[in-house]
């Protein structure tokens, strides 16, 4: 298993860039890379992304030196060790409302004795044919990031006990998917979002773990760095509607 650059960049305290892909774009993927983008998320909760489409796009983002996560529901935890032993480097579980929750999540990820994942000789592990299982095992637990999605009132409320939890590495919150259940869709400018993501914010720093968020289209990224988060995401659609968008104003203007 490589080393995850991404945990490597959070603990250094170094911003760090990614891109929501909701397909197998591998060519994409390689691109992305090649841009200089830190990591992947491959949404495989909300986009019909199975887990034998996503190898190859693992494979890209390994060659390219950006870490390759995916997104999956903490309901259905018998999915995420499968998807890990494609060789993705970490997990972006939605949704926390409880420091119970991601515990559960930590012992589905990790292999004992820090959890409960079951070993085999799969391609995450080399197929077996350059370490031992059980070095490889040290290696996971250590290299494997886990990242919380916070998205709900109890979770906003619970923020300080969820982002203490051994084993998750950061959070993610989007202000956006925040105002929806809050019951103030569409206004992530409202009092109720800016209060909840400066709680999560300093949650983070009090943890001394990274807080990440979701730049939309329209948005600049440097405007939530500003104001103390360490990851930002936008979307492949979002980046392609943003490139189209500037050609067809320049080539029609």
């Amino acid at each position: 298993m490589k080393k995850n650059l991404l945990k490597e960049r959070l603990k250094k305290g170094s911003i760090a860039t990614g891109v929501v892909v909701q397909e197998a774009a591998v060519q994409s993927v390689e691109i992305l890379g090649l841009m200089g983008f830190d990591f992947i998320i491959i949404d495989c909760q909300n986009f019909p992304v199975g887990i034998e489409s996503i190898v190859d796009v693992v494979r890209a983002a390994e060659l390219r030196g950006m870490t390759p996560l995916v997104r999956l529901s903490r309901q259905f935890p018998e999915a995420i060790p499968r998807y890990l032993n494609t060789g993705i480097m970490g997990v972006v579980v939605d949704c926390f409302s409880a420091a119970e929750e991601v515990q559960d999540t930590v012992r589905v990820v990790k292999y004992p004795p820090a959890g409960e994942r079951i070993l085999s000789s799969v391609r995450a592990a080399d197929f077996g044919m350059r370490i031992p299982l059980d070095e490889y095992t040290q290696i996971a637990n250590r290299e494997t990031a886990i990242i919380g999605m916070v998205k709900n009132r109890e979770g906003i409320e619970e923020i300080d006990a969820i982002i203490s939890v051994e084993g998750l590495d950061a959070v993610l919150v989007d202000g956006g998917e925040l105002a929806s259940s809050l019951g103030v869709p569409g206004q992530k400018s409202h009092p109720w979002i800016a209060d909840a993501l400066t709680a999560v914010i300093a949650a983070g720093k009090s943890a001394g773990k990274a807080v990440g968020t979701a730049v939309r289209f329209g948005e600049m990224p440097k405007e939530y760095i500003e104001q103390g988060f360490q990851m930002v995401t936008t979307s492949l659609p979002g980046l392609l509607v943003g490139a189209a968008t500037r050609f067809l104003e320049n080539a029609r203007g």
